[in-house]
């Protein structure tokens, strides 16, 4: 194969795989797609004429940059802003980096807090960012501190800390009008203040562009129930847990009330934890389907789910696999968590090992939704009552902005517009970017990195956005299927296809192609067949790291390498090495017969 052959062959597959990342929809599946006809996207009103002006920041129009955030989603758009060469600004109103993974004992209004008893539900290498793996010593699982300690690395590593301002909190955000700037590019007047010296002066300062990292889960969800203000127990929000030891020898009921995956990860780690409790209730209005962490001899679940080869799976096939995976350990109906809708992906679901076996235990008793409180406890919608000392309300988060303004970011999801989660597209100009307001099926650090990535090169210049007909149609299209699929507008994102879609916008998504095309087939099947690991987006395009390459190859051994065993390199076989002398054989054989029909060929003509 010649290099313009080659070369027409790799623009040809880019040009393909583009093409088919535009049409189509990713929805609220494990890595599901939807691929739209173009009589369905007629009648949502796209057209070629509508994507064909678009809008972009000036190049150059963009030098400094206001971060509102200092979290792990902060910390990735102060390195890419400064991988581009542009200058952030990066303002954090508490006294420490990290957000809520930091280890702090002060509640901090209704924000989430992290207890030092949580393990993530998502392995290492598919957690990690896409150029600064953990380190080897790591477990598989990361805990609450071990993942603090991984983000001050990170930020000491690329020296993000000389760009944080701590105790600062930002009072507003607002776009600077065009009598006082005319240079044609929306920049933004941010007002701060001293959240330590609340008294002092308010200070103003005008940015180039605007990257919003307070994250999805800003403030607690609280319930109300009749004849609450009646019960003499102790009621809470999740926030404020922070050690079982604090509810020793009581009966506790845990509360999940609303279809919140992020949240109930944790509402059941509390459970599985608190064995100094005397009994756990846990208390759901649709009930779940509790899924392994290692699944497939021993592989993590969130690994197993986001490649490349499972986007191609139809969902029904999925679901068939799922269901006997999960038959294959327990009966749902005999643990009394059987979902109200009977698919695995449409029904509230969640990784943890310990529950099932708790409840088999009678540690933890499943019960229905609440319908009243008595004095001395609750009575559930089945009719029951039971004694209760202390009710823990595991109802989520919701995300606010009160230093902006609804018609740029609404609090709402569902009068909130933001082209691919992240552009408003009520601006004129992208200089405004909200970061990490999605909801993943897997790692959501990977997802929120390639955001801030795809960010900056918008602020660059480099990427052009639709027009605004086009985006906000794409918007109100999205919104439909998260309400037909989940009931709701909840920005439930599939990994894979999300961030090839923002790394095809970038050049930086691997082509699995051009690795055939050139040999490299040991990398070419791990991009396919394997996990879908963050440095996958390294390999290529600009700021590409040396060590992706690696690092996609060896992560399976990287993510068991604290715990595995290493084993002596076997000998090999003698059956083996005479396989490969036959083979060696043959091909010599081959070999020299073909010469000798060349020099034959040859000397006859």
């Amino acid at each position: 194969m010649n290099v313009r052959t080659y070369y027409l062959l790799e623009k040809l597959t880019t040009r393909l795989r583009t093409v088919t990342y535009h049409i189509t929809r990713c929805e609220s599946d494990f890595c599901s797609k939807r691929t739209r006809s173009w009589k369905e996207r007629e009648e949502d009103g796209f057209s070629t004429v509508s994507m064909m002006a678009g809008i972009q920041c000036e190049k150059g129009a963009v030098q400094r940059v206001a971060i509102v955030g200092a979290g792990q989603t902060g910390l990735s758009s102060i390195k890419s802003c400064l991988e581009e060469g542009l200058t952030p600004v990066c303002f954090e109103r508490t006294s420490f980096i990290g957000g809520l993974w930091a280890p702090h004992d002060t509640t901090i209004g209704t924000e989430p807090y992290i207890y030092n008893s949580l393990v993530f539900n998502t392995c290492k290498e598919m957690t990690c960012f896409s150029d600064f793996p953990y380190p080897k010593s790591y477990p598989t699982y990361i805990r609450q501190h071990q993942h603090y300690e991984y983000l001050t690395s990170y930020a000491k590593h690329f020296g993000l800390l000389d760009y944080i301002q701590l105790d600062t909190t930002v009072i507003e955000i607002t776009p600077v009008s065009a009598e006082e700037d005319a240079s044609g590019h929306l920049k933004w007047r941010v007002k701060t203040k001293c959240t330590k010296a609340p008294d002092q002066e308010e200070r103003a300062e005008i940015f180039d562009a605007v990257m919003v990292c307070n994250g999805n889960s800003s403030e607690a969800c609280m319930v109300t129930y009749p004849n609450q203000d009646k019960f003499k127990g102790k009621f809470l929000h999740s926030c404020d847990f922070r050690d079982g030891a604090d509810y020793k020898n009581e009966r506790v009921v845990v509360l999940f009330e609303f279809n919140n995956l992020y949240m109930l990860q944790y509402v059941l780690i509390l459970c599985c934890g608190v064995c100094l409790f005397h009994q756990v209730f846990l208390s759901t209005r649709d009930g779940t389907w509790p899924f392994p962490r290692l699944v497939d001899g021993g592989i993590p679940i969130d690994a197993a789910i986001n490649s490349v080869f499972g986007t191609y799976l139809p969902n029904a096939f999925k679901e068939i696999m799922f269901r006997k995976m999960i038959s294959s350990l327990y009966n749902i109906k005999d643990i009394g968590l059987e979902p109200k809708y009977h698919t695995v992906f449409n029904s509230n679901h969640m990784v943890n090992d310990e529950i099932v076996c708790r409840i088999l235990y009678g540690m933890v008793v499943p019960k229905p939704a609440i319908e009243r409180f008595t004095e001395d406890g609750v009575v559930f919608s089945d009719g029951t009552h039971e004694r209760i000392d202390t009710v823990i309300l595991g109802t989520g988060y919701y995300s606010t902005f009160p230093f902006i303004s609804d018609s740029i970011v609404a609090d709402d999801p569902e009068e909130r517009s933001l082209y691919l989660h992240m552009f408003p597209t009520s601006l004129e100009c992208p200089s405004l970017a909200a970061i990490g307001m999605t909801f993943e099926t897997g790692a959501a650090l990977p997802v929120h990195e390639m955001q801030a990535r795809c960010a900056v090169a918008v602020f660059k210049g480099d990427i052009a956005l639709p027009n605004k007909l086009h985006m906000e149609k794409e918007v109100e299209a999205t919104k439909r299927a998260l309400l037909k699929e989940l009931g709701k507008v909840k920005y439930l994102v599939p990994i894979v296809p999300y961030i090839y879609q923002l790394g095809e916008m970038m050049n930086c998504a691997p082509n699995i192609w051009r690795y055939v095309f050139s040999g490299d087939f040991k990398l070419a099947y791990c991009l396919f067949f394997k996990p879908f690991l963050p440095y996958a987006t390294r390999l290529r395009g600009k700021h590409s790291w040396p060590g992706a390459r690696q690092a996609i190859i060896s992560g399976m051994e990287n993510m068991f390498a604290a715990t595995s065993v290493p084993t002596p390199a076997s000998k090999t076989s003698r059956v083996k090495v005479l396989m490969a002398i036959i083979v060696a054989g043959l091909g010599i054989f081959c070999l020299h017969r073909n010469m000798e029909f060349l020099k034959s060929y040859i000397s006859f003509i």
